[in-house]
């Protein structure tokens, strides 16, 4: 078996069995020969933005004995894969995984599943996916390397969900469900933030701002820890 690090094991664990898999972005290949090797996928295809690029998947593949198995593709985003039933588009930051969506946004509304893991940027995906009709499904934290990495499951319903500017940082599914990893990137959050405001420097109009916003963030973000506590 394939090891995988935490960060993509929760991804695999979000794919169903028996489906069209398209995984954006491969690198290294590691997630479609795992999904090949278990069984879990009726169909994989893995994707990069060049052939250098892709070489790693494509040897990787051949080193597992997977030649054949595994479709490789190389394209830009979503633009050369047929359509599939779910999508996953890991290790990249939130902004770029929006433009690929919204650029073939087609392919992205007809799938069942989009299984998202920016490395950067999530509240920028999270406001993009609740103002194109996304419906979040389910997300997940996880701490590994020393840093937290945010996991979002989400497919098209065509309704605009109304948010406020904290459900961007902080996922709101993750907070009803009072999730534990979530409370450590609270705790986090607030310290980062304190961080910050003990190093803006002077006391411009622009550095008050700055340190009033952030306060105000974080009186938010410890009521928001203080009932996930309860």
């Amino acid at each position: 078996m394939i090891k995988l690090s935490k960060r993509l094991r929760a991804i695999v664990n979000f794919c169903d069995k028996n489906k069209i898999i398209a995984d954006i972005g491969t690198d290294h290949g590691f997630v479609p020969n795992f999904l090949f090797e278990e069984d879990i996928t009726r169909k994989i295809i893995a994707t990069d933005i060049s052939l250098n690029s892709l070489n790693k998947a494509i040897e990787f593949t051949e080193l597992r004995g997977n030649k054949g198995k595994i479709e490789h593709i190389v394209c830009n985003g979503l633009e050369k894969i047929p359509p599939v039933d779910q999508i996953i588009i890991a290790g990249m930051g939130g902004i770029l995984i929006s433009k690929i969506l919204d650029r073939d946004f087609e392919k992205a509304r007809q799938a069942e599943k989009l299984i998202l893991q920016p490395m950067q940027q999530v509240d920028y995906l999270r406001k993009f996916l609740y103002d194109k009709g996304f419906k979040i499904l389910d997300e997940k934290i996880v701490f590994e390397d020393n840093k937290f990495f945010h996991i979002i499951v989400a497919n098209y319903k065509a309704i605009k969900e109304e948010y406020r500017d904290i459900d961007l940082k902080v996922s709101k599914l993750l907070r009803n469900r009072k999730d534990k990893d979530l409370i450590e990137f609270l705790k986090y959050l607030i310290n980062y933030n304190i961080f910050i405001i003990k190093n803006i420097e002077g006391s411009s109009t622009r550095s008050i701002y700055k340190k009033d916003k952030l306060r105000e963030e974080n009186i938010k973000l410890k009521e928001i820890l203080d009932e996930i506590q309860k």
